[in-house]
């Protein structure tokens, strides 16, 4: 009780000397998961609610909220959040992922697809490298094999040398499509060494 009165305190001492903390989206996340934790849910959804109006890509501001939503059950409030972020900075990766994610819990297979595939087109090599590899693993998840493979060359295509845990993902993808010597051709060329010997194990015990 005397750490609510406290925050509360604070956040009209700050208002009142213009110093902006009160207005500051660290600030309105603390007062809502401050009053989460108090049981408060009325309040603390109403204060969720005012924080999202005024910071709807705020990272800190949608991640707390959303965990407080989830955690009520309401996994459609969630969605909508993750939705509104992402129409807001659709070039933000984690939002992207996390709403075609909660699409494909709702159900809505094609529209993650749908989103995941639209962040292919972009014109930055390194970007559309990226979002390549993400529907690979969209794919892979679902055990679409041949169009995690596919997704993963055109990745490749843009993106040479994409680092260590794409190859691996790549290969292990590879292996699980019983393409063991492609999978193998990319073992070589893997500078991890745990990676190529976990996936030249994983072709020799399939073969």
């Amino acid at each position: 009780d005397e750490a609510g009165e406290a925050i509360e305190a604070a956040a009209m001492h700050f208002e009142e000397s213009g110093l902006g903390l009160a207005e500051s989206p660290r600030f309105c996340a603390v007062r809502a998961t401050f009053a989460k934790e108090k049981k408060e849910l009325d309040r603390a959804e109403a204060i969720f609610e005012e924080c999202l109006e005024d910071y709807p890509i705020n990272f800190l501001v949608v991640d707390e909220a959303v965990k407080f939503f989830d955690g009520l059950g309401r996994p459609e409030r969630s969605l909508e959040i993750m939705r509104k972020a992402y129409e807001e900075a659709p070039t933000f990766r984690s939002y992207r992922l996390s709403l075609a994610y909660r699409l494909t819990q709702a159900g809505e297979d094609e529209e993650a697809e749908a989103l995941l595939k639209e962040a292919t087109a972009v014109a930055s090599p390194a970007l559309a490298a990226s979002a390549w590899a993400d529907l690979a693993s969209y794919y892979f998840g679902r055990e679409r094999l041949d169009d995690a493979i596919a997704a993963f060359e055109e990745a490749l295509a843009r993106v040479p040398d994409p680092g260590p845990e794409f190859f691996f993902a790549y290969a292990d993808a590879l292996v699980a499509a019983e393409r063991y010597d492609r999978a193998l051709e990319l073992a070589d060329r893997m500078t991890v060494k745990p990676h190529r010997e976990l996936i030249r194990g994983r072709v020799a015990l399939a073969r």
